[in-house]
């Protein structure tokens, strides 16, 4: 079976991929992780944001919509409702 190994983003000496530490600079492979991981969640939160902002749009549009059908609405139901006073008058 062969051995997993990993390159130090250093110096490029081979490790296992078990090596907290760099044999050859000493670079911290732990401290290294951690800061990929770190940023990668920061990545994940920050593409469902935008996620939240587009619900924001889409329920405005939604809003004006509605709004919309409503003002019409009542413009028709003025228009005729003084269509039929003035015809009975």
């Amino acid at each position: 079976m062969e051995k997993e190994i990993k390159y130090c983003s250093q110096c490029g000496n081979k490790s296992s991929v078990m090596a907290k530490f760099c044999k050859a600079c000493g670079h911290n492979y732990v401290d290294s992780e951690t800061k990929v991981n770190e940023k990668k969640n920061q990545l994940k939160q920050e593409s469902h944001q935008p996620t939240k902002v587009k619900s924001k749009t889409k329920n405005k549009i939604i809003f004006l919509i509605v709004a919309v059908i409503l003002l019409i609405g009542a413009g028709f139901y003025f228009s005729y409702s003084g269509y039929c006073r003035g015809v009975s008058t």
